[in-house]
């Protein structure tokens, strides 16, 4: 669906990557204050569509910006610049756990690093509005 906003115009791509940025470190950040079945399964279903979603808006960008010939680099590339990132995220939130005793820091930290990703999209945006 949101490949369709995207391809017709509506929306732009970086706008739609910065939303679904944005909604999926929002589940991260309200995580914490979630103590009912139902919040809970809502912010665990936008999580996951957003996270699904952000891959195959990020592939486009990938394919806007450098080609369709070069997107195998680019992807190499990728993931060899953030594999650091992904060790750690997979240990960082039991060490938080271990040092603090509750995951609710760790949920936290998750979210805050999405929106500070989502920084340089926003300038993006605002550059690119401004100098329309």
């Amino acid at each position: 669906m949101a490949g369709e906003v995207v391809d017709r115009g509506l929306v732009s791509n970086v706008t739609a990557i910065f939303a679904t940025l944005a909604v999926h470190a929002v589940s991260f950040l309200v995580d914490p204050w979630l103590m009912s079945s139902l919040p809970l399964a809502v912010s665990t279903s936008s999580l996951i569509a957003s996270g699904s979603l952000m891959y195959a808006l990020v592939d486009r960008q990938v394919r806007d910006v450098y080609g369709a010939e070069r997107m195998a680099s680019c992807f190499g590339l990728m993931s060899f610049l953030t594999s650091p990132a992904k060790l750690l995220g997979g240990f960082m939130p039991g060490w938080i756990y271990d040092a603090t005793g509750s995951y609710d820091n760790a949920f936290i930290i998750l979210g805050l690093t999405g929106l500070a990703a989502a920084v340089p999209l926003a300038i993006k945006i605002h550059y690119h509005k401004v100098t329309r």
